[in-house]
């Protein structure tokens, strides 16, 4: 039975990752968060997964499910070169203000490649422009209390970042048209809209949003992943 806590593109991500050849016996996920899709690799597919994440109290709850993690910054790993059959950055390389150095860790890290996922929505459909607006006011209410958060990468973005010796880049793109539930997509943001002032800007914005745009027909971001396949030594 599949995790209810994973989303389409999650489950997408996972066949993926079972499909990799050589297959994944051990696997590292740079800024794990929560973990569910690592619990769900070990638990189904019986892949040695750790985890490493800046979030302390993510990688507690990881280690009470019986994954390995600890708490780490992805741009330095302590790790040995190709300690990893593979390493996944899924939905995580835009918080980092030097993607390129955590790009550098997992090669060095990973034996076989690198597995990079990043948000993306199809702005030829209206859906997905309404998900892409929202998502574009996520990202400033983040920016505004301080922390790092840009767009997610494009291809071309995640590929200008290897700066090792890759066999091959494969990258695809994907689109479940599953519809997004915005307010329970909203509720992951009410803790960060509590800390704003009664009168910000943004919580206009997030009202003329919500009575302007045809969120009843919003369909959950894309995403684009590409498989970085490193040079065999």
């Amino acid at each position: 039975m599949c995790d209810p806590r994973l989303s389409v593109g999650d489950r997408r991500l996972m066949e993926r990752l079972s499909r990799l050849e050589p297959f994944p016996a051990s696997l590292l996920e740079m800024g794990c968060g929560d973990g569910h899709k690592l619990v769900a690799l070990k638990r189904s597919h019986h892949v040695d997964t750790y985890g490493v994440d800046t979030h302390e109290p993510s990688v507690v709850s990881l280690q009470s499910a019986g994954v390995d993690a600890m708490v780490c910054d992805m741009r330095h790993l302590p790790f040995e070169d190709c300690h990893f059959d593979w390493v996944l950055i899924a939905n995580s390389l835009h918080h980092v203000p030097n993607p390129r150095g955590a790009m550098r860790e997992a090669a060095r890290v990973a034996r076989h490649g690198v597995v990079i996922c990043e948000p993306w929505c199809d702005q030829t459909i209206a859906s997905q422009r309404t998900t892409y607006t929202l998502c574009q006011w996520s990202n400033a209410l983040v920016q505004s209390l301080g922390y790092f958060h840009r767009e997610g990468l494009s291809a071309g973005e995640i590929l200008d970042l290897i700066d090792f010796e890759a066999a091959s880049a494969d990258v695809s793109y994907e689109l479940g048209i599953a519809r997004w539930d915005v307010n329970e997509w909203l509720k992951d943001f009410r803790p960060h809209m509590d800390q704003l002032a009664t009168t910000h800007f943004l919580r206009w914005r997030l009202k003329h949003l919500l009575a302007t745009l045809p969120t009843e027909t919003a369909t959950e971001p894309g995403q684009v992943v590409v498989v970085i396949r490193k040079c065999a030594v």
